[in-house]
């Protein structure tokens, strides 16, 4: 393969991604919903925590484990700023 091929993967690799990570995030709105009917905080840092010791023992590489707690910390964090929002829309 050459360079431009290798390129097309990695485009059809972003877009999944996006469809995956708003799919997340649409989950995560849904659970927003029922913290918010149930009064629950928006941010466990247990979960968040165990959920990133998680995803670093699945690491296989090439991405480091910090890059792959950072990564998620990011999509963590956005995710948790669109759950508050939209589950303060359905109210």
């Amino acid at each position: 393969m050459d360079i431009s091929d290798w390129r097309n993967q990695i485009d059809e690799i972003d877009t999944q991604l996006i469809t995956l990570f708003n799919q997340r995030t649409q989950y995560a709105i849904e659970i927003g919903k029922i913290k918010r009917q149930q009064n629950l905080p928006f941010f466990d840092a247990k979960r968040e925590s165990a959920i990133l010791q998680q995803l670093v023992a699945k690491n296989p590489g090439p991405l480091s484990h910090h890059a792959i707690q950072h990564i998620f910390q990011t999509l963590m964090e956005e995710t948790r700023a669109t759950e508050e929002t939209h589950s303060e829309v359905f109210e």
